[in-house]
């Protein structure tokens, strides 16, 4: 796998200045998400010929550009890597080679990789949780979406908030939410800290963050760890439709996934990280060999964290 992810941009037809588009895939990755800071990441000047590379990248599936939900088509794009695989490499693989040279893996992955695992599966997991709902969308008759969305920014006050799931449903609706990659069920301030952010952001003239406070405005909330017991039953108080979701009930076979469709099925979970093991694996592969042409025994490295 990792000499899959090394050789790709080589394997392109006609792509030249290989170094170049490696530099952006590697600033990209290091959470430089804007035009300028890539540029300046990568040691390339803030050009057309920069913006062609990044528009190859994204044609070619590498990188992908998103905005703020509901802002204008003239509002400045934030890059993000597409794949699993070429995240995890260039976050933790490429910028530690001379490390992987003389460390063992397993040791490794239990001082570079094991402490950020979390806060990388983090953006990893909002994207799991966009791609299931496509996935379990007609199974389970959940509402169709129209555009599936984020937000980051500052309110009027500059304080900074971020909306992990912005929809418009099909029927007009907006359905908003939050995506968290907890190792322990989350409790009920999740919510209570959502519905704050949305008020804020309504106040400050977001029209849709005005909408999505109704009551008949659906929410999802999509937890690793699963919810506390009392999350359900405020839930039911506060919205008709509400989804929550736990990483077993995703993936945890037809068991959970009959009691996947909305709250007055759902019951609190309390997953255990072992599940873990099977989300990394893709990228812990990458790892995994990482070394496996020098000295050291990368065949040992663990793949999920202990």
């Amino acid at each position: 796998m990792r000499e899959l992810v090394q050789t790709a941009l080589l394997q392109e037809q006609g792509l030249r200045e290989i170094p170049k588009y490696a530099g952006i895939l590697r600033a990209v990755a290091g959470g430089h998400a804007e035009l300028n800071a890539i540029a300046q990441a990568a040691g390339l000047p803030l050009d057309t010929s920069l913006r062609d590379k990044v528009e190859r990248l994204i044609g070619l599936g590498y990188v992908r550009a998103t905005r703020n939900f509901g802002v204008k088509r003239t509002a400045p794009f934030r890059y993000y890597l597409s794949d699993p695989p070429f995240r995890f490499y260039y976050q933790f693989v490429a910028p530690h080679e001379a490390a992987l040279e003389r460390s063992d893996p397993a040791r490794f992955w239990r001082e570079r990789v094991a402490p950020a695992l979390d806060t990388y599966m983090g953006g990893v997991f909002e994207r799991m949780a966009e791609q299931a709902y496509t996935r379990l969308r007609d199974e389970h008759g959940l509402p169709l979406v129209g555009e599936w969305g984020r937000w980051e920014g500052k309110d009027r006050a500059g304080e900074q908030i971020e909306i992990d799931v912005v929809c418009e449903l099909a029927d007009g609706r907006g359905m908003t939410g939050a995506v968290k990659w907890d190792r322990q069920p989350v409790g009920v301030d999740l919510h209570e800290r959502h519905v704050a952010m949305l008020e804020r952001l309504a106040t400050s003239g977001i029209k849709w963050a005005h909408d999505a406070r109704a009551k008949t405005a659906p929410l999802i909330y999509v937890a690793a760890g699963g919810f506390a017991r009392d999350f359900a039953g405020t839930m039911r108080k506060s919205r008709k439709d509400v989804f929550l979701w736990s990483l077993e009930d995703l993936y945890g076979g037809p068991r959970s996934r009959r009691r996947l469709v909305d709250i007055r099925r759902s019951r609190s979970a309390s997953v255990t990280f072992e599940t873990m093991a099977e989300i990394s694996s893709i990228q812990g592969g990458i790892l995994n060999r990482a070394s496996s042409s020098r000295s050291c025994g990368a065949a040992d490295i663990a793949v999920a964290p202990t």
